[in-house]
């Protein structure tokens, strides 16, 4: 082998062990990150996530778990822009996929929603979703802010609210887990939902034309149909409830709805960080996460005025 050959051998095989060593590092980097997470050491955790992307910005795996990290903080537009990334560098599409398919239906982005790989969706959900492509929903309301009931102290962990479904009063337990809302098989009959498909005498998949909180209405929105808790009419989840950045307060049994985007800053209170975790709402403590449902955190949130900041991943006790 001449001298020439061999010197470009030995550079490719020194290139090939660097790209290999750095490739181990990023890995080691985001499983370190993963465990601060668990650890809630938030502030370090994203540090390491935010550095493995920039160290490796072709990296799918670091765009992967810096969009999904974004994510479970309440950053979904962000998140989204960084899997699909990760789809561009190299990431299997049916990985990416239902990964993704819950953040498109969160923004109601059905035209991206259709476009993932066939089998990440169910037939009846492909259905609604092509619906309500077609069919936008609308937020109408005619105030930046809009106080409504709340019940604090009904039977469910988180309390309870009433919405109007199609314009039907329907008493809805508040849950931490999940995204949107869900109604019994009464309801669904008595309020003509359209179901998904259109034929079948029971189904999961449905829409509402209206949605109303007090005076605030959301057309054309997806619903669930499922057995509810005992003593109410369904579920609304606190994820669907964060969209209007809402201000729970016990003492007076409202809740304060915010229109449109809206900045917390001087709002007085402790700020506790929030993530979500395998779809439940959980709340830093001391060396960890708790879910918001756990009686000795619902119970402090039934007693204080709270306010719901998701998209800075936090709730703000006063």
């Amino acid at each position: 082998m001449s001298r020439w050959l061999r010197t470009i051998v030995v550079s490719c095989i020194s290139s090939a062990a660097t790209a290999a060593s750095a490739a181990v590092a990023g890995a080691q980097s985001l499983r370190l990150a993963d465990s601060l997470i668990q650890r809630g050491a938030i502030q370090q955790a994203e540090s390491l996530y935010y550095a493995a992307a920039r160290a490796h910005p072709h990296d799918p795996q670091a765009r992967l778990a810096l969009g999904r990290y974004l994510e479970s903080r309440g950053a979904t537009r962000i998140a989204v822009t960084l899997v699909e990334e990760a789809v561009q560098f190299g990431l299997a599409p049916s990985a990416a996929g239902p990964i993704l398919a819950p953040m498109y239906d969160e923004l109601e982005q059905y035209p991206q929603l259709l476009s993932l790989p066939a089998g990440t969706l169910s037939p009846a959900e492909r259905d609604r979703a092509r619906w309500l492509a077609a069919h936008p929903s609308r937020t109408l309301a005619s105030d930046s802010s809009v106080l409504m009931s709340y019940a604090p102290r009904s039977s469910s962990p988180l309390g309870s609210v009433t919405l109007r479904v199609n314009g039907r009063p329907v008493v809805l337990a508040i849950r931490s887990s999940g995204n949107g809302i869900s109604v019994s098989e009464a309801v669904s009959t008595s309020v003509k939902l359209r179901r998904f498909p259109a034929s079948a005498a029971r189904s999961a998949v449905a829409a509402a034309d209206s949605i109303g909180l007090s005076r605030v209405t959301l057309t054309n929105f997806p619903v669930t149909v499922e057995s509810p808790p005992a003593g109410v009419d369904g579920s609304v989840s606190l994820e669907f409830l964060a969209r209007f950045t809402p201000t729970f307060d016990p003492a007076a049994d409202r809740m304060l709805l915010r229109i449109g985007a809206t900045s917390l800053r001087s709002t007085n209170g402790t700020r506790l960080a929030i993530m979500k975790s395998a779809g439940e709402l959980e709340m830093a403590r001391a060396g960890g996460w708790v879910p918001l449902r756990l009686p000795q955190v619902s119970s402090m949130l039934k007693e204080r005025r709270w306010t719901l900041d998701l998209r800075h991943g936090q709730i703000v006790v006063e």
